[in-house]
């Protein structure tokens, strides 16, 4: 009798598509991280393996792309995720405090003077989908099934998208 390797299984994430695109991108980014146990974007990058178990709907990758910039800082090992002003767009990064707990958003932004909007931090559960409130209070949202147009993950090199030749010269 031979055996079969199973084939890996694969990883659909669900984010929340209401949040700013910035925030959404580095919570897919985040989810994608925790889901293949990798700890960083740089380490993800080489892990041919862990890309391919992961499953993204063509809007969740279109995000990625969009915003590679800040999506490869993203880290779980350190947690390195970020805040984004809702009004003026700014982007700070936050880690862990001392004690080891997740460092908050600040109340109000502080990287534009004058600036009076409110940071918005990047969640950190797939649940992140904002509770509807009603006469008899918080209910949750209903559960929505993964969209059947789920695709692999594709990794965008930065360094190919800027015209910069990859790999060492000859």
């Amino acid at each position: 009798m031979v055996r079969t390797a199973k084939p890996p299984k694969s990883i659909e994430i669900r984010d929340n598509d209401t949040l700013p695109d910035v925030v959404r991108a580095t919570h897919i980014a985040f989810l994608i991280l925790k889901g293949t146990k990798v700890g960083s974007w740089k380490h993800l990058v080489t892990n041919t393996e862990a890309i391919a178990k992961v499953r993204l709907t063509p809007d969740q990758q279109a995000c990625l792309d969009r915003n590679l910039s800040v999506v490869s800082l993203i880290s779980v090992d350190p947690q390195r995720i970020v805040a984004v002003c809702a009004d003026c767009g700014q982007v700070s990064f936050l880690g862990r405090t001392q004690d080891g707990k997740a460092q908050a958003a600040p109340s109000k932004c502080i990287l534009t003077r004058g600036c009076v909007g409110k940071p918005i931090k990047t969640p950190l559960t797939s649940k992140a989908k904002p509770k509807h409130e009603s006469a008899t209070g918080p209910e949750e949202p209903e559960r929505v099934p993964a969209p059947a147009e789920a695709a692999p993950l594709t990794i965008v090199q930065p360094e190919l998208e800027l015209g910069i030749p990859a790999g060492v010269p000859a």
